[in-house]
């Protein structure tokens, strides 16, 4: 049965006669345990139940306490999408585009899951689909010098950042990837490194460059068998500061050889930026098509490839010239490019549709 009071009895009637079509149709979904659980209780069992069977490390603990702190005291039923903008517009003061989304995409899920696992069901539409999200922000489109990154490394006091700077660039890899390695995981004779958790969930294969054999070669072997022994927030710390000392250097030399200096150099400049300068030199070759980048890089989305990719526009007319020359010639050879200190040999790509709808890791 299903009971509501009304102040009007043509209200009731109109409830009663939208309940029994319901039932009639078989479509018929009882909100009242919606009504009693409130939505910091949902979320603290997302929590509870959920986020320990992820696979990997993620924010979400930490976004689901802030969705709890200002939502948590609402029944579900009683969620409104004017109360979930309200929470948007609020946390777009205080955070970015991602961020808010992050947030929002979770809030959809959890609602979802507590309705499928629990019974719990929202009448009607779920209030997060009627609610517009944040425009995603344009890409960071920063590329990385191969100055800046002999810069950084020469400025660091830390070996294993060194060492870490070199192989992001010359590996795709993330922050959280390199810090995860092991010497197990390492061959050197098949050259490729084996990475069993990343961000998306799946392990993923990364062959290794020449460049990338040479890092690994120079490295000492540590007694826990990890590659590295810094975590990923100490190298984020580490990476900030060997940044700032090297822009210093940079500047006081620059202005006393000069009498000025470039302010973009190492400017705005954040560690993930290695990983978006590999994928686009990757790209920059112009022998590796979008399934061998993405095996590289674990990249999934054809759209975040893209995000992460942003070649040169001289390299490409370069590239224009070169074919141009080997057309007049008759000549079919590849005109090697100046490799920069990556051992990346980069050129441009083709992207295939086809091929872009079955993405590599």
């Amino acid at each position: 049965t299903k009971s509501k009071t009304f102040t009007t009895r043509a209200d009731a009637v109109k409830w009663a006669a939208v309940i029994e079509s319901e039932f009639a149709r078989g479509v018929f979904i009882d909100s009242g345990p919606a009504e009693r659980m409130a939505l910091g209780e949902a979320l603290e069992l997302f929590r509870l139940e959920v986020v320990p069977r992820q696979r990997r490390q993620s924010s979400d603990p930490s976004r689901l306490r802030t969705l709890s702190t200002h939502l948590g005291g609402y029944a579900i039923a009683r969620l409104q999408p004017m109360h979930i903008a309200h929470y948007r517009d609020m946390r777009a003061k205080k955070v970015g585009p991602e961020s808010v989304i992050a947030e929002l995409s979770l809030l959809h899920r959890v609602l979802k899951w507590v309705g499928i696992e629990k019974g719990i069901y929202y009448p009607g539409e779920l209030p997060t689909a009627r609610v517009s999200k944040p425009k995603r922000p344009r890409g960071r489109e920063r590329r990385v010098s191969d100055a800046e990154i002999a810069a950084i490394v020469a400025a660091t006091e830390s070996k294993e950042l060194a060492a870490i700077v070199r192989l992001a660039v010359a590996t795709a890899m993330r922050r959280s990837e390199l810090a995860g390695l092991l010497w197990k995981h390492v061959d050197l004779e098949r050259r490729v490194a084996l990475l069993p958790t990343t961000k998306n969930g799946e392990p993923r294969r990364v062959p290794l460059s020449p460049d990338a054999i040479a890092v690994f070669e120079a490295l000492p072997k540590r007694e826990d068998g990890k590659v590295f022994g810094l975590r990923p927030t100490s190298i984020q710390q580490a990476f900030q500061r060997a940044l700032e000392r090297a822009r210093r250097r940079y500047l006081a030399r620059e202005v006393v050889d000069h009498g000025h200096a470039d302010e973009t150099f190492l400017a705005a400049l954040h560690f993930h930026d290695l990983r978006h300068e590999a994928t686009s030199r990757l790209f920059e070759r112009g022998d590796m098509d979008l399934m061998e980048v993405a095996l590289i890089t674990g990249h999934k989305d054809l759209r975040m490839l893209q995000r992460y990719t942003h070649l040169r526009p001289e390299t490409v007319a370069r590239k224009l010239g070169q074919r141009q020359g080997r057309a007049v010639s008759g000549k079919d050879e590849r005109v090697p490019d100046a490799a920069p200190p990556t051992g990346h040999d980069l050129d441009g790509v083709q992207l295939s549709q086809a091929k872009a709808d079955h993405p590599g890791c």
